[in-house]
Parts: structure tokens; sequence; C-alpha cells
């Protein structure tokens, strides 16, 4: 009972579940993807048969490939149809900072810009002797840490929308202010959490504070996108990825 209210204890136990039924068919390779995420192995460029391909070529020495994720720029309300409509992402690393309210305390806080997660998700090879440790990473069945790759990318299109955030955050009303691991569960998802599921709250101040402290305005977009930030050259902490909506814009249903 305690896990049915952690989701990511659930993902877990589902991996366990799906890594058996794929050693059963055959497979070589798994990776666990919620709904709202999508494997790149190159953003910038795609063909048929890319992640077989890359999953393929890897060592034999490597029994998993992580994908560092890339977060949707949360920038509008609603999208019709966001893998088409969308194309600009937060990179792994990037430097992207965001105040928001608590408006059940009446305090502000900065939070990192990612407001979903930056461990990225990880293929795993099905000949390791392995299990997960979350629902991102594996781990050797004594817990130790595998061989892993680093590659492409994990298109994570977390919070894109005002109906997926109601829905998201009333889905965790039980959850606790850990995870499986006794990690805490971040600031502003638990103040989420409680805003969403507070009664006093209209959905009317629901989207009013959505557009207000979670969506990226116009000039907020544009400094991240410059090469440059505090006087100093680096790499632009938003990107665009083109690859998915043109993939998808050939009559793929809606997200």
């Amino acid at each position: 009972k305690q896990w049915d209210s952690i989701f990511t204890a659930r993902q877990s136990l589902n991996t366990v579940t799906a890594i058996a039924a794929a050693r059963q068919r055959g497979y070589d390779w798994i990776i666990a993807l919620d709904a709202d995420e999508l494997v790149c192995p190159d953003p910038h460029r795609v063909y048929p048969g890319q992640l077989r391909d890359l999953l393929a070529g890897q060592p034999a020495e490597v029994q998993s490939v992580l994908f560092g994720t890339y977060e949707i720029v949360q920038r509008r309300m609603d999208y019709a149809r966001v893998f088409v409509e969308e194309t600009l992402f937060k990179c792994p690393g990037g430097a992207i900072r965001k105040s928001i309210r608590d408006p059940l305390h009446a305090t502000h806080f900065t939070i990192d810009g990612f407001y979903g997660q930056k461990v990225g998700k990880s293929a795993l090879r099905l000949t390791a002797n392995a299990r997960p440790r979350s629902s991102h990473r594996f781990v050797t069945m004594d817990g130790n840490w595998l061989k892993t790759a680093n590659a492409g990318g994990l298109l994570h299109y977390y919070c894109y929308a005002y109906g997926y955030f109601v829905n998201k955050y009333r889905g965790m009303a039980q959850h606790p202010d850990q995870y499986q691991d006794g990690t805490p569960v971040e600031p502003q998802k638990r103040i989420w959490r409680d805003l969403v599921n507070n009664p006093d709250f209209s959905d009317e101040d629901l989207r009013a504070y959505f557009q207000r402290w979670i969506l990226f305005n116009v000039r907020e977009v544009a400094g991240y996108r410059r090469p440059w930030r505090w006087w100093r050259r680096t790499a632009p902490s938003i990107v665009e990825i083109t690859t998915v909506s043109e993939v998808f814009a050939d009559g793929v249903a809606a997200l």
C-alpha cells in the first residue's frame, strides 16, 4: 500500500516485469519511457532505424546507455499537437533558474528551471544481470553502477500545458515527500501537489498561477537562448530541436 502512492516505485515494479517479458521474447535492449517522453539518438538528425543502430553499435562491455534530459520550455497554456508545435527545449546541464511563488505560505523562492527531472533515462542491455535503481537508471543486483555510455537525448514534455499540470499533480495527491529511495521530492513539486489539491484554489486561480509562475515568458526564453550570460560566453541553455516536429507533422496523432 505504501508503494501505491509513490509513482516511481510503481514504475520500477513495472520495469522489472517488462524486463522479464522482454528476455522471454529474445529482445536485446529495453528502455522504460513515460507518455511524455521521447528518445532521440541524435536530437538534430533522424532516420529510420536510428535507435536500433545506436544500441547495436555499443561495445560489448557497455551494459546501459543513458540519454540526457532535454525538457520542453513551458511557454503556452495549451497545444493541439505538442510534438508538432513545440521545438524549444532546455539543454542538459543548462544553467536555468526560475522564481516561483508558494501561495500557501506567501513566499517566493528560486528553483532549478528543470521542473521534471535531469537524470535522463537509460536503455538496459538485457544480458546484464541488473535491476532498476529507479525509473531512470539500472544497477547490478548487488547495487553497483553498470558500465554506461552517454548518447543522444531524452525529450521530456513535462507540464507542457495547463491541463497536463493539473492532472499530473492531482495524481500525486497522496504522494509522500520522499521518493522510493528516500530522496526528498523537489520543493516545487511538493508545493504544486498541495496547491492543485487544495479546495480553496479554483480552476481560475490555478490557471492564473500556471500562466504567471510556471510558464517562461518571451524575455526569459530569449535570454536563455543567447550564447552568453553574465558577461561570459557559454553554451545556450535553450535550444531548438525540430526533428520531432518534422516526424510527427506527417500525420502522427497528438500526444
